[in-house]
Parts: structure tokens; sequence; C-alpha cells
């Protein structure tokens, strides 16, 4: 394999040659060399590596010509006169001036290729292992630089699809604003979002002082040396060799530094990368090819071609021509990642944590409570914690007090916006000094101060597991992503392996240790990000929503081992979420955090205890807490074995529900054999599905079954290979999104992509702009607003808005429009109950008009509440259809809790169960 630092020096061979030549024939020689580095890298199509740069060129070097010969109006050979009254490009076209151009264009797309190259073939934890802790900043923005491109790039088709689903149109220049600034806010924020885990997880957490400053002061001057010498060779030809003597000695200065830094704060490598014969055939061939350019014999002189001041032939040195071909080296050098690149003991099975018997809790909930001494020092403690984001107006929290003791599982809650995300990430230092703002109060963990110490310090006592788990990814496999935290700290590469190994058994891992973290199911990937977490061995592990995303298994799967970790190894887990009746059963301690507007009433105070005192107190509560609350039930019961327990004959008296037949009204949409296929993975076989008018059909099923590749397929962003799509009659196979949007309203997963305007009023302005309804609004934009509970945010910026929010912003801009039919993919991921109850409401007031809607959800209480019909999807196929009375009863994980706490007689919801159980009193 070639080594990380070979490949750095053929990128930068590759720059200085482009920058130290204007002969074309030498930078299409080197444009073809990249092409071909490209196409032999190890994965990817190889014809279309090969052929990206060459395209890339053939696109950009017109269009550098063009604009050189319409601003340049040098030379001899005039080939048309523009009128001189215009601005800039009024007078004489040379062909000199077009030639310069191309060639300019052509030195740009050169470096920009090969730096592309490198990227590819590059994992950025390589490269950024590379930046010695001393210089963790620079690191930091070497992460956020060379993952902006990529992320980007891979947001591009998603943000497209997501416009053109709000009816616009990529015509000219206008037409690409809506969809730059979206991509450019998006690939920041990932990027950003990198970044910040990597300072969760500790990166950069140790650095010496004093060697940091020589390192910094000598790192300086050699890029400025190295600067210097580069824009002297760029644009000084005369003084070519003397800014080859100042870039060479930057660099020195520079090499100088990273040893300096290396030695201050010195990295361990868990999979270290030998130097290889292969990296020293790269070295050597960007030596020779260096050497054929800059060196000072005849030869070389071929290389300073320029068409100005007069046309002239470029000349070409076949052994200039042969020393370029150096830069071929690493197509030589194939590489070919083995499975496992380092000899290791035999890998120990594990059974997966959901294996293991569904754990008793530890208290709260069954009344075996676990009691705590309070200590006068408290593990954790708020003290009047006021904190307030940059430009916010008013704070995100005001005057928190709460305290926690260790050895706690605690579950916090609270309607979105609330500060619940905040709250968290006080607790590991990202608040403040990540985000900025400011604070007033004090937080202190386990002795610690994380508004003091911040998130490089605290990493080692708080695990942090953001919402998105492939947000914090930083490697490409199961096993190198748990080291990653390690080698930070310089551990011993025998310790950073005893640590790996204990974390992957505890969270059944180990299967999957040399997966591709791409390659993950989402309860998978939530495991590993806990497991990259759990690495450091904190004494406080800290997520956010964890189970949002996941189905009811992936989101089981993932709390047993949160309890597994909270009991075995006393590890204090604080986590937020808003599906209450999943985490409830295991929580020692229920935080809730009341609205902004509740928070001034109440003076910030926010309630805190065991979950049978707090949740008499809250409004919002899951079904059964709240079926609880109506029986007068005392004390409520927060698991469904102590149902019973408490009034143990209500299952023997209830009667049973007669079943009621469900007479589906006129057919909206149709579906009839829809097949589609990644590849050759097949991911819809032959479904058939229909929504009636005025009828909520929700479409449910585990991670990966298939939802929504169908939605996609309704609105034309996929090509279905087989099967019909209908509506009201009319065939939607082969339309363009734009046109059946019109009619159509999508939401995809991830309201950002929706999201551009400056305030959320414009959001919805916008979308009537591009139907050509901006004048006449099928519904008032701020009466939908009010009825998403956002009248109170109209103006100010999306992003800036909660999960919960932004999804209820993205919602009300693909429905301004009253489209016939709604596809909404989980909707609710982030929304409290209020939120979600409201969307109830509002989705039931359209259907009354006719509206279909088809939802994809993984909220079986959302579900047994709004849907008419329910469909389960099952690795592409239809595996269940009907009532929901029919559909989510029984005893599986996609059965509601009324139906599973009464099972055989229909009901789902409370109310159901209320009614019924009123008939059988009477």
């Amino acid at each position: 394999m070639v080594d990380v630092r070979a490949w750095l020096l053929w990128a930068l061979t590759g720059t200085v040659i482009a920058s130290s030549t204007r002969n074309p024939l030498y930078l299409f020689l080197l444009v073809l060399t990249i092409a071909v580095v490209g196409a032999a890298r190890p994965s990817g199509s190889r014809r279309k590596q090969a052929l990206s740069s060459l395209r890339f060129t053939a696109a950009a070097v017109p269009l550098a010509a063009l604009f050189n010969g319409l601003t340049a109006h040098i030379g001899d050979t005039v080939l048309f006169h523009l009128p001189a009254r215009l601005l800039l490009i009024g007078g004489p076209v040379t062909a000199e001036a077009l030639i310069y151009g191309a060639i300019s264009g052509l030195t740009l797309t050169t470096i920009l290729s090969a730096f592309a190259v490198f990227n590819q073939v590059t994992p950025v934890h390589e490269l950024v292992g590379l930046t010695p802790r001393a210089l963790h900043e620079t690191g930091i923005i070497l992460s956020i630089a060379l993952t902006f491109i990529p992320q980007t790039g891979r947001s591009l088709t998603r943000i497209r699809e997501a416009q053109a689903v709000r009816g616009h149109r990529l015509r000219g220049l206008r037409g690409w604003l809506p969809i730059l600034i979206p991509l450019l806010v998006s690939g920041m924020e990932q990027s950003m979002g990198l970044a910040e885990a990597m300072v969760a997880r500790g990166y950069g957490s140790v650095s010496d002082r004093d060697h940091s400053t020589r390192t910094r002061g000598l790192l300086a001057l050699g890029l400025l040396g190295v600067l210097g010498g580069w824009l002297g060779m760029l644009f000084l030809p005369a003084w070519k060799y003397a800014a080859l003597v100042g870039l060479l000695a930057g660099g020195l200065l520079v090499i100088s530094a990273l040893w300096l830094a290396g030695r201050a704060a010195p990295r361990t490598a868990y999979r270290p990368r030998r130097w290889t014969p292969q990296s020293t055939l790269v070295v050597l061939g960007c030596g020779a090819a260096l050497a054929a350019v800059l060196l000072p014999w005849p030869g070389a002189e071929t290389a300073a071609y320029t068409p100005y001041p007069s046309l002239t032939l470029p000349p070409f040195d076949p052994a200039v021509g042969l020393g370029l071909l150096g830069l071929l080296m690493p197509a030589l050098a194939a590489e070919r990642r083995p499975a496992r690149e380092e000899a290791r003991g035999p890998v120990r099975s594990c059974a997966p944590v959901t294996s293991s018997p569904s754990p008793a809790r530890k208290g709260g909930g069954n009344g075996d409570k676990v009691s705590r001494p309070l200590s006068d020092a408290p593990f954790i403690q708020f003290s009047r914690f006021t904190y307030t984001y940059p430009q916010a107006l008013h704070p995100a929290l005001s005057g928190v007090n709460l305290r926690i003791e260790e050895g706690e599982f605690v579950l916090v809650t609270g309607v979105s916006g609330a500060g619940k995300s905040t709250l968290l990430r006080a607790l590991n230092g990202l608040v403040p000094h990540f985000s900025g703002g400011k604070v007033q109060g004090h937080v202190s963990v386990a002795g610690h101060s994380p508004a003091v110490e911040g998130p490089q310090v605290l990493s080692r006592v708080v695990g942090f597991v953001f919402q998105d788990p492939e947000a914090q990814f930083v490697v490409d496999r199961v096993e190198d992503e748990i080291a990653f935290a390690l080698e930070n700290l310089a551990l011993p590469p025998a310790q950073m392996r005893l640590r790996v190994e204990e974390v992957m058994d505890l969270l059944g891992l180990t299967p999957l240790r040399d997966r591709p973290l791409e390659s993950l199911s989402g309860g998978e990937k939530q495991r590993v990000a806990i497991g990259a977490a759990l690495a450091l061995r904190p004494r406080v592990l800290v997520l956010d929503e964890p189970t949002s995303q996941l189905d009811p298994w992936s989101a089981d799967e993932v709390l047993q081992a949160l309890v597994r970790l909270n009991r075995e190894l006393g590890l204090t887990v604080i986590l937020a979420e808003h599906r209450l009746e999943r985490v409830l059963p295991y929580a020692d301690r229920l935080v809730y955090l009341p609205a902004p507007s509740e928070g001034r009433r109440r003076n910030g105070r926010v309630l805190s205890g065991p979950p049978r005192q707090v949740l008499p107190r809250m409004e919002l509560t899951p079904p059964l807490v709240t079926l609880g609350k109506a029986l007068g039930w005392d004390p409520l019961p927060i698991t469904l074995e102590e149902a019973p327990a408490t009034s143990g004959e209500l299952r023997t008296t209830s009667n049973q529900q007669p079943a009621t037949s469900y007479r589906q009204p006129a057919t909206l949409l149709r579906i009839r054999g829809l097949s589609f296929s990644y590849g050759a993975t097949p991911a819809l076989r032959g479904v058939d599905l229909e929504v009636g008018m005025g009828e909520l059909v929700a479409l449910m099923g585990r991670n990966g079954s298939g939802k929504t590749t169908l939605l996609r397929c309704v609105v034309g962003l996929l090509h279905p290979s087989g099967g019909e799509i209908e509506l009201e009659g009319r065939s939607l196979v082969g339309l363009d999104p734009t046109r059946i949007c019109r009619q159509v309203g999508y939401l995809p997963q991830e309201p950002d992509d929706l999201l551009f305007a400056e305030t959320v009023a414009e959001e919805l302005a916008v979308t009537l702009r591009n139907h050509g309804l901006l004048d006449r609004p099928p519904i008032s934009p701020a009466t939908l607003l009010e009825r998403l509970g956002l009248g109170g945010v109209a103006t100010a910026y999306p992003r800036d808005l909660s999960v919960g929010q932004r999804q209820r912003v993205a919602l009300g801009a693909v429905t301004v429009t009253r489209p016939r039919l709604l596809l909404l993919d989980e909707p609710t991921r982030g929304m409290d109950y209020l939120a979600k109850q409201g969307l109830v409401r509002l989705l039931r007031e359209w259907q009354a008009e006719g509206v279909g809607v088809l939802l994809v959800t993984h909220d079986v209480e959302l579900a047994a509440q709004a849907a008419d019909r329910v469909v389960v999807l099952d690795q592409g196929e239809v595996v269940a259809a009907g009532p929901p009375s029919e559909v989510l009863s029984g005893p599986s994980l996609f059965a509601p809790q009324i139906a599973r706490l009464f099972p055989g007689t229909g009901w789902l919801t409370v109310e159901e169960a209320l009614a019924g159980l009123a008939r059988g009193s009477g």
C-alpha cells in the first residue's frame, strides 16, 4: 500500500509542476497521468474515475479561454472586435489571449484534479493523523477542508431532488442559485459536524504549550516560505530558481515544525501503515518528475512556454515528458487492502446484546428503586445555568437547576425547542466552546467544569453520541472507528487493542469488526457510535435522541445495550428522547424541560425526579401513563407488566370491541407490481398498494425494507424497473418530478435539504412562487404556520430552529400548495407528543377535503392514532395490509402499548380503551 505521506508528496509534486510551466503539452500530459492514477484506485468505477479529470478539463478550459479572451485584449492575432461601449469585454479578441486563458484553465484543472484524486484515495483520518496533537486546530481545519467538497458533492443530488419536489426547475444561472445556497450550507454544516464530533471525542486533548508555541512559529514561517516560493514560481519566471530555494526552505521549516510537534505530543496508530516499497517508488517517481521540470538543464527550459506577446508553437522535450511519467508510479503500485493488516489473536465470538433477556428495571417503574445515598457534592450539577446562542434574542436555557447522581439512567424530555440538546452539550463543553454564545451560572461534572476545561478534557469523563451517528464517524471501518479516540491519547497499541476488544464484546460488535460503516443497519451504526464514545472509558454516556431514526427492533437493540452498560458497569446514562414509551421502563430519573414560555413563568425550574413523581405533573405522557391518569391508577404504571397488578380485573371484564368493516374510498393512488433495484440489489419486489381519497395509509417496516424507495419512485426521483404508478387514473411513470409535485406533496427524511430561505415564512413563499401560486395561495401561509405551531418563529432563520421545528417548516413548505396526495417520510422525527397531535389534526382536516396521505413512520403510536390502513413492508415486499386494529394488534414491537395491554380487543389508543372499558363496566 502507498503511504499517505507518499500520496501527499504526489499531490504536491503535481501542484508544483503545474504551477511552474505554461507548456500545454506538459500540462495535458499531467492531466492524463492524474486520470490514469485515479482509474487505478482499488474501489469505485475505474472508467468513471479515469474520465472525470478529462471531463472537468474539457469543461473548464474553454470557459477560462473565453473569459481571458473577452477581458484581456493583448496579442497580435486579432480574431474579431467587440463594440468598445461594452464594459470590460469591449475591444479586440486575440488568439493569444484565448490560448493563454486556456493554458491557465488547464493549470487550474490540473491542480484541482491532483488533489481530487488525493482526497479520494486518502481517508481523512489518515491525513489528519499526521497532524500532531500540539497542532490539533490545524487538524480540525484539515478535516473541514478535506470533507467539504466530498460532502458537498454527495449532497448535490439530494438537494436537487428536494428542490425539484417544491416545483423548482434548473433553468439558467438563476435556477442554480436556490441549489447552490443550501448546497454550500449543507456541506459546511456536515464538515463542521465532523469537526465537532472530533472535538467531543478528545481530538487535541493533550498538547505541550511551550513546544506548541515554538512549533507554530516555525510552521508559520515555513508556510510563508512555501506560499512565497509558489507565487514566485507562478508569477515571476525570471526569479524561478530563487523562488524554488524559498519553496524548499519553507518546506524544511514545515517538516521541522511537524517533527517538533510530534515529539511534544506524539500520536499512536492503532493500525500503523508501515513504509512500503510501493511508497518508495512513488517518492522516486515524484523526485524524477520534479527534477525533469525544475532543474536548470537545457531541456527544462521548454517548460517556460508563453503565447505572449506573439503566437508560437509550444516546444516539447521528450526527456522532460518521460520525466513527468514518474507521477504514474501510484498507478503501478496497485493498492489492495487486506482484510486484516496485522496479525491478531483469535477473534472471540460474542452474542449480540439483543440476545440477552430483557433486564429488569433498576428502579423507578417497578417499585424496586435502588436507593443511592445523596452526597453533599453531586456527581452532576447545574446551578442557575443560563445559556444564550450567538445573536439569539432569548436564552436557550434559563436558570436551570439540576442534580444527577452517579450511576443513574436519566431520561431528558420536553417539547421541541425546549433546549434538550443544549443541555446535553453543556455536559461536555461543546456549549459554549464549540458553539460560542454567553454562559451564566455553573455546570459541574465529576468535579470538572465543562465551560472552563472544554470538550477535549471532558471527553475522558463524558462520552457523547450525536443524534445522527453517521455525523460523528471519522473512519470507514468498525474497529478503526472505535480506536480513533484512543489514537489521540497516544495509548500503546496493546492497550488500545484491549480496550477495543472490551467495547466490541460489550456491545456485540465483534462479528462486525471488519465491516465498512456504510454497510451497517441503523441499529448497528448506533451501537458503533456508542462504542466509539465508550473507548475512552468515560463515567457518563450522553445520547441525543438515539432511537429517533430507528425501527422498533433496532431501537430496542440500542436500549438493551444502554441498560446493560448502566447495570453492569455503573455507567451514568443521560439521553434525550421524545418517544417516552420506549425509554421510561429503564429510567431512574426523568428530567422535563418546560417550553420557553413555561420556563419564564416557572422562573427556569425544571421537573426532575423518579418518573412516577414527575409524570403526574407532565401534560404530555405516553399512552399507558395517560390511561393510568384517566383511570386514577395509583401508583402510575410505567411498564405493561405493572398495569395488571394495578387493575387486574380490567383484561377479564373488558368486552371485545365488535369488528367494523372498513370501506376503502375511491382510489387516488394506485401502485401495481412496482419493482426497483439498486444495482444488483432489489429494493422493491412487485409491490401493490392503494391510497384512497381522504385516506391515510401508514407504511411501516424495518430500516432498509424499501419504504423511502417506494416514495421516491412515486414522485419520479427514481425510475422503477417495472410496474405501474397512477394518480387518479393518470400514469406518473416517466414524468418529471416538478410536474408530479404539482399534485403530490413529498416530504423527504432530511428536512434541511428543503430549507434555504432567510425566514420560515419565506420558505412557504418560495414553494408558492415556484408553482405560480404566490398571488393566490390555496391556504394562507400564516394560518398554516399557526396550525403547525410555528407562528411564533415565522421570522426566524429556519436552520437555527430545533430538529422538530425544522421538520415542521419543511412540512409547511411542501403542503402550502394543498396537493391532492401527501407522501410523508418520517414527518414526526424530533416532534413531541403535542406537535404530533397537532399534525394529526391538520392531516384529518386535509383528509376531510379529499387529500390522500401515505405516511412512512416507525412510530407505532402515531400509526395507531392516525392511520385508516397500515401496510407493512419487509425486504421490498408487502407482508401485511389492512386496518390498524388487525395489523397492529398482537405482541410484536409493531403493536402500540394499548394493544399489548388489551390483546384481542382491537383497542389501539387511549380513547378506544376508555370507551371499551366504559361499555364493559356498563
